[in-house]
């Protein structure tokens, strides 16, 4: 759900590890500090139209979606490289039909997604977004291969420990599977 702090772990998690991101492409405007290919690829709706994507949403009258091209690239890739990418369930569901893709779920409470995106939004824009994912089910981690849980007692490198413990376990799998 939006405020899980889902941005703030991969920031992290490229930082300190070997995690290259995804960058998905929207039709939303940059927020401040956000950065063209960096954070998103801000595209116009008519631009996006005509590339094609694996996955794409539509949530505040703006579409987001990981193009084809970029996560062909990026299966085609190393195979220790690890990628990380931000989707909603619908992402989930399409890069669940590949090898070597997982799905992880970062677990928050709605109140505390509300205070983040009242920190980052302003408290009318948060809690009309807490109102979108209950009613969406994005409170909802069901089907998810790793759940890791966000709340005021976790810190990010907790999140990341986590994380990066789930992927060394999953590779430590398919390693032994590819013999």
């Amino acid at each position: 759900p939006s405020g899980s702090g889902k941005t703030s772990l991969v920031k992290i998690l490229k930082k300190r590890y070997d995690i290259k991101e995804l960058v998905s492409t929207t039709t939303r405007a940059p927020r401040k500090g956000e950065k063209n290919g960096i954070d998103y690829n801000f595209v116009s709706k008519e631009v996006f139209r005509m590339i094609p994507m694996i996955e794409s949403s539509h949530f505040g009258g703006n579409y987001y979606g990981t193009s084809e091209s970029s996560f062909l690239e990026a299966l085609h890739d190393d195979f220790d490289s690890v990628y990380v990418s931000i989707v909603d369930r619908n992402g989930k569901e399409a890069f669940g039909a590949y090898p070597n893709v997982f799905s992880v779920y970062i677990q928050t409470e709605p109140w505390f997604a509300e205070a983040n995106l009242i920190h980052r939004d302003g408290k009318k824009k948060a809690a009309a977004r807490i109102k979108i994912d209950a009613k969406e089910g994005l409170f909802s981690s069901e089907g998810f291969d790793c759940i890791i849980q966000n709340d005021v007692r976790t810190s990010l490198d907790s999140l990341a420990y986590q994380f990066m413990n789930f992927v060394e376990s999953r590779l430590a799998i398919h390693r032994l599977e590819d013999g």
